[in-house]
């Protein structure tokens, strides 16, 4: 975790204005050009962790967000991320050649692949979170057998292990 926000008792000010120097930098560079210029100082530093790190930036900024999650109050929300959010993730995991379409709302997602097809992703009437292969009745969905406390991350990794084992379901019965 963030040793510097465990180890001292700095307030959220306190703790944005460490980051202030680097950002003055930034914006005085690029800010006329830049709409969200902390987004953007955000995303390039992930590509700065691509270029100088042994973390992908995927990884650094999924740790940045367990860092600075933790430090926040206790969310009163039951749920930290929906199901579009790990459609998104597992896209990512399946790799380049993947899109994923967030449902309004974020109930769920369509994951795309031109050769794979359209799969969708959500909670079913009874409340199951799974993944089917859109316009193969045939070919058995996949359900999670745990829950959304196990994290993002986690039910991210199944769905994308369960896109690939529909893939080679579906391609031994056609």
């Amino acid at each position: 975790m963030d040793s510097a926000a465990h180890d001292s008792e700095l307030t959220d000010k306190e703790r944005g204005e460490r980051a202030r120097a680097a950002y003055d930098l930034y914006a005085a560079q690029y800010g006329p050009e830049i709409a969200d210029l902390i987004a953007d100082l955000i995303a390039d530093l992930a590509h700065l962790a691509d270029a100088d790190s042994d973390k992908t930036g995927d990884q650094t900024l999924r740790t940045a967000a367990m860092h600075y999650g933790a430090e926040l109050p206790e969310r009163e929300a039951e749920y930290l991320f929906v199901p579009s959010d790990i459609g998104h993730a597992a896209a990512r995991l399946l790799g380049d050649e993947w899109t994923a379409e967030s449902w309004p709302w974020g109930v769920g997602a369509f994951l795309e692949h031109a050769e794979h097809g359209v799969f969708s992703v959500g909670v079913d009437d009874e409340g199951d979170f799974g993944v089917r292969l859109d316009g193969a009745p045939k070919v058995l969905p996949e359900f999670y057998e745990g829950s959304a406390a196990d994290g993002l991350n986690a039910v991210a990794e199944w769905l994308a292990d369960a896109v690939r084992m529909i893939i080679e379901r579906a391609g031994r019965q056609a």
